[in-house]
């Protein structure tokens, strides 16, 4: 007969064998992990904490952090400490592959459904199952219709929409009268309004009239994903949810989300009461959103709206800070060397003697080529992107013929190649000359990836850089750019890359000769 004793007793028999068998499968994957270190001769970058794992190596201090990290693969004593395949351990159990070795990273980049969901999942109640966090069958589909929409014919008019939201910022420049300013804010409103005009045609005047609520939305989004991945406690699903970050995130989804779905409704009433299609909409260019309701698969299918809203969400998530980032830092690196600031003005100068303005035009972007290698080194001191995360859906045979299990998280340290200085002879100094055709024809195709690579690289890597050089051959065509000597900018880490307390540059105008 049962008691509510022997109940008892059989409910704590049964916790008690789960919990024996959670601990052991604990254990033995920490082993699997030891085995596979030892299997691959690896050689940690930093001693591991027996429970903490590496987590703490660099500083909790966020301002010393990337300077720590660029010094354990640069130590300023001179000597290199470059390690192309090291454990990273995540506590006692849990541990990923770091990468900086191009022959490495391009052996566990190169297959489309490596992908790996430990910070993917945090976005996903944002963009959904869009481009980014998709695989398979799905992933093939979206490339293939997206791909179109990245096609030169489309990113042509978009230079004159790159044009137009420069001259606002260049005011903005202009009205600080050579005094110090911070530009981090209005240069990445000007990413944003950009962004929103070729996505959906937006206007928002965020750079007139300051921010609103999707503006807002889409800036705390961000800040919330950067805050969990800082906050070890916000690694756990159940916490997060719980906690008052995790509840203002879903709200914001929900903002964010209905407006997008709203642009998407609208866009296709303009499109049926215009009667021809997307000709109804005449006199305007094939924006994001358009691309998008038009895109067709070998069998006519498009895409439904939820689909198109990922899509459209994934382009925001993944577009607002790449340019709003790369192009302070790039002013910032000119302006520290005034002599490269000075051969890239010549060079744009030199174009714009041949035009009636200051606007870009499809052929000239080919011809800024020294531009374009400062545009690079500063990419390449201050990527996009510092981390690429695998997760390896087979085996991996590496060049020196060792094989990574399939199931293994590889990191592939962007941040780690960038300074690695076997490539990079001093990679802590700013050189445009690495990026010359001679020097760049010596170099391993994989040692530079400000965009990623391998099929799933960056799909807008091309609109980054036209925005970039279309922005920047204003800016110095109109001024000569200085840096503020009382205050130098603390590089943090974010989504991408930015600065603890802003940015100060000074703005003087140039002199033309008539």
């Amino acid at each position: 007969m049962l008691t509510p004793g022997l109940v008892f007793e059989a409910l704590l028999f049964l916790c008690g064998f789960q919990l024996c068998r959670y601990i052991w499968r604990l254990f033995k994957q920490r082993w699997q992990y030891q085995k596979l270190i030892r299997d691959l001769k690896m050689q940690e970058f930093a001693p591991a904490h027996p429970i903490w794992g590496h987590v703490f190596v660099l500083p909790t201090d966020e301002k010393k952090k990337l300077d720590a990290l660029v010094d354990l693969i640069v130590p300023p004593g001179g000597e290199t400490n470059s390690i192309d395949l090291s454990p990273f351990w995540l506590g006692p159990f849990t541990c990923m592959l770091m990468m900086s070795s191009p022959e490495y990273v391009k052996a566990c980049v190169a297959n489309a459904d490596y992908k790996d969901n430990f910070v993917y999942d945090w976005v996903i109640p944002w963009i959904g199952d869009g481009l980014l966090t998709s695989g398979g069958p799905k992933w093939h589909r979206h490339r293939r219709l997206l791909t179109t929409g990245f096609h030169f014919e489309i990113l042509k008019p978009y230079l004159n929409i790159f044009s137009d939201s420069a001259d606002i910022l260049l005011d903005k420049f202009s009205a600080s009268e050579g005094k110090p300013m911070e530009i981090f804010k209005p240069v990445g409103l000007f990413a944003l309004d950009s962004l929103l005009k070729c996505s959906f045609s937006y206007e928002s005047n965020c750079q007139l009239q300051g921010e609103n609520e999707y503006i807002n939305a889409v800036h705390e989004l961000s800040e919330i994903i950067t805050l969990r991945a800082l906050k070890i406690q916000y690694l756990n699903e159940m916490i997060f949810k719980l906690s008052p970050p995790g509840r203002r995130f879903r709200k914001l989804c929900h903002i964010v989300h209905e407006k997008s779905r709203s642009t998407i409704r609208k866009r296709r009433r303009e499109i049926e009461e215009g009667g021809e299609g997307f000709k109804g909409r005449k006199g305007k260019y094939l924006d994001f959103l358009d691309i998008l309701l038009a895109a067709r698969d070998e069998d006519g299918k498009g895409m439904d709206e939820e689909e198109i809203r990922e899509e459209v969400d994934t382009f925001m998530f993944e577009g607002h800070d790449t340019t709003g980032c790369a192009i302070p830092w790039l002013m910032y690196n000119l302006a520290k060397h005034p002599e490269y600031q000075q051969k890239c003005r010549d060079e744009i100068q030199q174009l714009f003697d041949q035009k009636e303005d200051d606007r870009l035009k499809w052929d000239d972007l080919c011809n800024l080529p020294y531009l374009t290698m400062c545009i690079k080194e500063s990419l390449r001191m201050y990527p996009p992107v510092q981390t690429i995360l695998r997760k390896l859906v087979k085996d991996v045979k590496l060049p020196n013929q060792t094989v990574i299990a399939k199931g293994t998280t590889v990191a592939c340290s962007i941040i780690g190649l960038h300074y690695n200085p076997e490539i990079w002879p001093n990679p802590k100094e700013f050189n445009p000359e690495r990026f010359t055709h001679e020097n760049i024809k010596n170099r391993h195709t994989h040692a530079f990836l400000p965009f990623s690579a391998g099929p799933r690289n960056c799909i807008g890597q091309h609109f980054a850089l036209n925005e970039i050089k279309v922005v920047m051959s204003k800016i110095l065509h109109r001024f000569y750019i200085d840096v503020d000597p009382e205050r130098s900018p603390i590089w943090i880490q974010r989504m991408a890359i930015r600065t603890w307390d802003g940015m100060y540059l000074r703005f003087s105008p140039v002199e033309h000769k008539d």
